[in-house]
């Protein structure tokens, strides 16, 4: 189509270029009948020198025999002329079908473009349905095997609790060498990632990683953001390849209990319905090969539903695992098991994801929510990248262990010069958060600092990684909770401004543009930050 546009454009530019010609023509025209003029007035002259003598007879004769040539080139010229401004209107006519048509061919090209995120949605929607098709043609296989055999299939009411989600032959072994080193570890997921044919900031790719390893007190890592932006693959790729398992759960829109998300108990059964998840969890608590592997746990879309409906408990019980093991009690109506049986500890192996896409079907997030979170806005992107076609490059058998991870988490030391620095800017921060209506308390300022202190390349100074660290945590922290503030009154913005020197004081451009960005309406509207400046 794009082709079909650019070959009309060029026959438009050369029928423009046809008229310009025949316009010059025509004003060659023009000047041959000035000429024709100045002939006839010396023919004039001539006559009359006729009239003064007869010796003048010869050259009357050739001045009369040249206007005759003139005569006839100036009406072969009318002719031409009469032809040529019939030419030109017709190409007029065919000038104005041919802007007609590249119209409409524009209209259908933008009706195309503007379609695609609903074929997006629907190849989504595809994707989702094929997996829940998977798992009940799985299901009728085991209901068809327990008829054939005339045999109950369910002895045990936790039978689908029991059945592993992940074949134990999967586990792999541990990284060796400079894999378990981290900046070794974030180089190579980088070059992995690049060769895989995706494009993401070393700055995302650095925001991702840390969140990840301070879950112990912000329990999920949120990539919110427009389609087609990598979110889901970004997980993906980071849980290939560190070796980690690799759980999916496609969001629904008719989610609204914790039941969808951890299974339920069927009285008419007398069965246990469980979900990939509960399956998951049951299996690292009951088997010790599982006890050093990580486990990567997407929720794809997950802002299709209410996300305080389905999650909002299980959040709690995460956010609990930073002071005590938490587990999920799992409802078998008045059956009687051992404890072990009823009560599944939720490991800490398990780090968790949700994606977000921002459009008119999804709902928003809760406070609550938020500030158990670390949201990473994915952003349009300011230079589209292609990418390579070929396959992801092949990984060696190893798997990053769960002792090399933790082994990268590091706890805030109080008498640290940088952690007493960001107390000084967060406490100065929250008196103008408090003026504004909007203050934070200890869960958000220790999220913040155990992100900064966890950050790769931050030691115990204020240096350029601190401060583009602490730049994420107001991104992700702090400026979310002043949304549709109301800017109507002098002082908040003059809090505005007080705010934005501490913003525009860290000397990060992408944060001082989104901050600047926000306040620009009648309320604030903070849309994150773009990793890609």
């Amino acid at each position: 189509m794009s082709t079909r546009k650019t070959s009309l454009e060029a026959q438009i530019t050369a029928l423009g270029n046809r008229l310009n010609a025949m316009e010059d023509r025509r004003q060659s025209l023009q000047q041959l009948e000035a000429n024709i003029a100045i002939r006839q007035a010396e023919l004039d002259q001539l006559n009359s020198r006729i009239q003064f003598g007869s010796g003048l007879a010869g050259e009357v004769m050739e001045n009369e025999a040249k206007l005759q040539y003139l005569k006839a080139q100036c009406q072969q010229l009318l002719t031409e002329r009469q032809n040529l401004e019939g030419l030109i209107n017709q190409l007029r006519i065919e000038q104005q079908q041919l802007s007609r048509s590249l119209e409409e061919q524009t209209a259908q090209y933008t009706s195309l473009v503007q379609k695609q995120p609903e074929v997006e949605a629907i190849e989504r929607q595809i994707f989702h349905l094929r997996l829940e098709k998977k798992e009940l043609e799985l299901e009728k296989e085991r209901l068809e095997h327990s008829v054939s055999t005339q045999q109950p299939y369910f002895k045990d009411p936790l039978q689908t609790l029991k059945m592993p989600w992940w074949s134990e032959t999967e586990i792999p072994n541990t990284f060796s060498g400079t894999n378990s080193n981290e900046a070794e570890f974030l180089k190579g997921f980088h070059t992995y990632v690049q060769k895989s044919g995706f494009y993401f900031p070393a700055r995302t790719i650095a925001a991702f990683h840390t969140s990840l390893k301070v879950q112990g007190i912000s329990a999920l890592v949120i990539l919110s953001g427009i389609s087609g932006t990598g979110k889901s693959e970004l997980p993906q790729l980071y849980a290939k390849y560190m070796g980690a398992q690799f759980l999916m759960l496609a969001v629904q829109p008719r989610w609204d209990s914790p039941q969808d998300l951890l299974g339920f108990y069927n009285y008419m059964e007398n069965q246990f319905k469980a979900t990939p998840l509960t399956r998951s969890i049951y299996q690292y608590n009951h088997s010790p090969k599982w006890q050093d592997r990580i486990a990567l746990v997407l929720l794809d879309e997950m802002n299709l539903a209410r996300v305080e409906y389905y999650f909002s408990e299980f959040l709690s019980k995460l956010e609990s695992r930073r002071h005590h093991d938490a587990y999920l009690d799992i409802d078998l109506g008045n059956l009687t098991l051992p404890e072990g049986e009823r009560r599944l500890k939720i490991p800490p192996q398990f780090l968790f994801v949700g994606t977000m896409n921002e459009d008119e079907t999804t709902q928003t997030l809760s406070d609550k929510v938020l500030d158990r979170a670390n949201v990473i806005t994915m952003s349009r992107p300011l230079k589209l990248y292609l990418g390579n076609q070929g396959n992801a490059p092949e990984l060696g058998g190893g798997g990053l262990s769960y002792h090399q991870f933790k082994s990268w988490c590091k706890l805030p030391n109080p008498s640290n010069p940088l952690v007493r620095e960001l107390e000084r800017l967060l406490t100065q921060t929250n008196q103008i958060m408090e003026d504004m209506g909007h203050p934070f308390a200890h869960r958000v300022y220790q999220s913040v600092v155990n992100y900064i202190v966890n950050y790769p390349g931050v030691g115990d100074n204020l240096t350029a990684a601190a401060l583009a660290a602490l730049a994420d945590s107001f991104a992700q922290k702090i400026l979310p909770k002043l949304r549709g503030v109301i800017i109507e009154d002098e002082r908040t913005m003059d809090n505005l401004d007080r705010l934005g020197s501490i913003v525009s004081g860290l000397g990060d451009s992408a944060l001082t543009a989104a901050f600047a960005k926000a306040r620009q309406g009648y309320q604030f509207q903070w849309l994150g930050i773009s990793y890609d400046v």
